[in-house]
């Protein structure tokens, strides 16, 4: 798989080797993978162009964690319904990252820590603990 992110990725960056060899290390392990570094660097193009280029565009769900993003958000919204009749909070996970086999994440560390707690929970437990 390496050889062949690095192939996607030479097609419009520079310097891709080591971005390659952890993409794929990540992808071959099943593992989560946070991109870091300053802004304007290309990070989020890159994994837009890998992602484009294994073929996984409908399998991947994108979340901007900027302005305004709270728990109801990251977990597919609010089951307004159930929260007013039988006060109980419930999420819609169909909505969100849960059932994609990609997600990416913009901004991730300009979230809310109650935000970040709560996907650290949910990544560690492998389960939504407030969902359908």
């Amino acid at each position: 798989m390496f050889q062949k992110i690095k192939a996607i990725l030479e097609a419009g960056f520079v310097f891709v080797e080591e971005i390659a060899r952890v993409v794929s290390l990540a992808f071959a392990g099943k593992k989560n993978l946070i991109v870091f570094g300053p802004a304007g660097h290309g990070k989020s193009e890159m994994i837009k162009a890998v992602v484009d280029g294994l073929g996984l565009d409908d399998e991947t769900f994108y979340q901007f964690f900027g302005e305004g993003m709270d728990e109801s958000r990251l977990f597919g919204g609010l089951n307004f319904r159930k929260l007013e009749e039988e006060k109980i909070l419930e999420y819609f996970p169909e909505k969100s990252f849960l059932n994609s086999r990609v997600a990416v994440f913009e901004e991730l560390f300009d979230a809310p820590a109650s935000v970040l707690l709560a996907l650290k929970d949910v990544l560690t437990a492998k389960e939504l603990r407030n969902g359908a």
